[in-house]
């Protein structure tokens, strides 16, 4: 799981029937999940996130750099359902991991966001 990866993400917003793609590099570190890239279809604009995580006996937990649970898995391997509720909004994922692609899916539904989120993350060799 630890490692640098590139990926490729397609984001389907049904609120402005507009598709966007995005596309960047990933290091998962042993404390933190450090993401960029350059979103596509909005005039190439930049974008950065991070994440802390905590690996603990086969569990991942992921956490907002405000110390704030974003979601825990049992173990990083195979498929695992996620659920997430942000003040309005449920995000509700997919995780399958197969230890050289990380798939992630996201269904964004809440007041004012309703899109989908996929991204396919591949392993790099160095």
């Amino acid at each position: 799981m630890i490692g640098n990866y590139t990926f490729h993400r397609t984001i389907e917003d049904r609120l402005s029937n507009i598709k966007h793609t995005a596309s960047g590099t990933l290091t998962i570190g042993q404390t933190e999940w450090v993401e960029s890239g350059i979103l596509n279809s909005l005039g190439n604009s930049y974008f950065y996130q991070n994440y802390l995580l905590e690996f603990n006996d086969g569990t991942l937990n992921v956490y907002y750099t405000n110390g704030n649970i974003f979601y825990a898995l049992p173990n990083t391997n195979g498929t695992h359902k996620i659920k997430h509720k942000c003040g309005n909004d449920l995000y509700l994922g997919t995780w399958h991991f197969d230890g050289d692609i990380l798939q992630l899916q996201w269904l964004v539904i809440g007041l004012h966001k309703n899109y989908t989120m996929n991204t396919i993350y591949t392993r790099t060799v160095l």
